[in-house]
C-alpha cells in the first residue's frame, strides 16, 4: 500500500488520496526509480469543490485543500529500495488553492527531466468559465523527481476562449 485511503464516513479520521499516476524515470547516479504521485485530499473533495458547498469538510480543511505528493523507491542493480513511508509534498495546497489530478511524463532524451501536470486554483471543473477558469499548473524536476520547481501557471497555453464554451483544461 503506497497511499492509504480506506473507505470511511469520517473524513476527521482519514486523509482520503485520490488520482494516482506513475512515472518511471533515473535518479541522479542514473539508477532505475519509479515515482509514484497522488493527492492529498484535505477535506476529501476536488479542486474548487469547497466554492459550491463549504459545509463538508476535514476537522477544519475546506474541501479544496489537496496537496501534490509523492514517493519513490530506486533500483541500485541488484534490488529495488523499499516504498518509504513518508511522502514527499511536491506543492502544498490551502484552502482557498489546491493542486489535483495529475497527469506526469518523463523526458526519453533526459530521463531526469521530468514534468507533471494538474488541475489548480479554486475553480470547481464545471464551473469554469472565462471570467474564472480552472488552472493548469506544470511543475518540473530536473534532479530525477528529487526536488521540484515551484510551478507554473500554463493555463493560457492549453485554452482557447473563443472555441464555443470550453475555458478549462478539464472541461466537460
Amino acid at each position: 500500500t503506497l497511499f492509504d485511503s480506506p473507505f470511511t464516513s469520517d473524513y476527521n479520521a482519514n486523509m482520503p488520496y485520490r488520482i494516482p499516476a506513475i512515472v518511471e524515470t533515473v535518479d541522479a547516479n542514473g539508477n532505475p526509480k519509479l515515482i509514484v504521485f497522488a493527492d492529498k485530499r484535505h477535506g476529501g473533495g476536488d479542486v474548487g469543490q469547497s466554492t459550491l458547498n463549504t459545509l463538508f469538510s476535514n476537522n477544519g480543511a475546506v474541501n479544496g485543500h489537496i496537496n501534490m505528493v509523492c514517493k519513490s523507491i530506486t533500483y541500485d542493480g541488484t534490488a529495488w529500495s523499499a516504498w518509504p513511508t513518508t511522502e514527499t509534498t511536491i506543492k502544498e495546497g490551502n484552502k482557498d488553492f489546491g493542486y489535483g489530478d495529475v497527469a506526469v511524463v518523463a523526458d526519453r532524451e533526459n530521463p531526469q527531466n521530468i514534468v507533471l501536470f494538474c488541475a489548480a486554483g479554486n475553480t470547481f471543473f464545471t464551473k469554469s468559465s472565462s471570467s474564472n477558469r480552472l488552472l493548469c499548473y506544470r511543475f518540473r524536476s530536473t534532479d530525477g523527481g528529487a526536488t521540484w520547481d515551484g510551478g507554473t501557471d500554463v493555463t493560457s497555453g492549453g485554452t482557447n476562449h473563443n472555441d464555443g464554451g470550453i475555458y478549462g483544461l478539464f472541461s466537460y
